[in-house]
């Protein structure tokens, strides 16, 4: 992902992201690389994620963030999205689609 997209976004949730962004370089957990892409090491992302399915194992509808397909699945077809997750998956996915534009 592109590094001002990743600030953005970070900003939008009313963190700081350019001080963040930098401290995480310094500590060598996240990269940015000379296309201005975002990095970050398979192990944290799965870290990331591992805490974030902590917050309820057993019903992904509460859980601030869904990774899995079937867990999005599970939900959607249940209904019982919570507003601010399905924002995030819609933000994700433009942001994907307009990465892959920019390849071709």
């Amino acid at each position: 992902m592109d590094t001002s997209d990743v600030i953005h976004i970070l900003n939008g949730s009313e963190h700081f992201a350019e001080i963040g962004v930098s401290i995480l370089v310094e500590r060598s957990l996240v990269t940015i690389d000379d296309r201005n892409k975002f990095g970050m090491h398979d192990l944290l992302r799965y870290m990331g994620r591992e805490i974030v399915r902590e917050e309820s194992p057993k019903e992904p509808e509460e859980r601030s963030r869904l990774w899995l397909n079937k867990d999005v699945l599970d939900v959607l077809s249940e209904q019982t999205v919570r507003f601010h997750i399905l924002i995030f998956c819609l933000v994700f996915n433009y942001l994907k689609l307009r990465e892959l534009k920019q390849t071709f």
